[in-house]
């Protein structure tokens, strides 16, 4: 496991397309925007999580597992053009984190 430290505006990448950039800490919570091309699937672990228990369960019963399809509360931008990038700004402090997709660098997470 790699542990990197970064500040506010300062980004990691992996890879050669997906670039992951501190907005901001405030506390125990961190904003993070990341950069990646649409057929790189992003996930908070909890929605990960589900989504590979309920493939486990859909082996034990027989019924073939889907495609990796992320619930509707983790979708992203699906009207962004075909090839573009993504940039998702994560809430990681809560419980519940909200995840919003936007073309914008600087835009908030849309409030449910």
């Amino acid at each position: 496991m790699l542990v990197l430290s970064r500040r506010q505006g300062e980004s990691i990448v992996i890879g050669n397309d997906v670039r992951v950039t501190v907005v901001s800490v405030a506390g125990n919570q961190v904003k993070l925007s990341i950069e990646a091309p649409r057929s790189v699937p992003i996930h908070r672990s909890e929605v990960w999580e589900a989504i590979r228990k309920e493939n486990e369960e859909a082996l034990k019963t027989g019924i073939p597992a889907p495609e990796v399809v992320p619930p509707p509360s983790a979708v992203t931008d699906l009207t962004a053009p075909k090839g573009s990038f993504k940039k998702l700004v994560v809430d990681k402090g809560k419980k519940g984190g909200k995840t919003a997709s936007s073309d914008q660098p600087d835009s908030h997470p849309d409030k449910h």
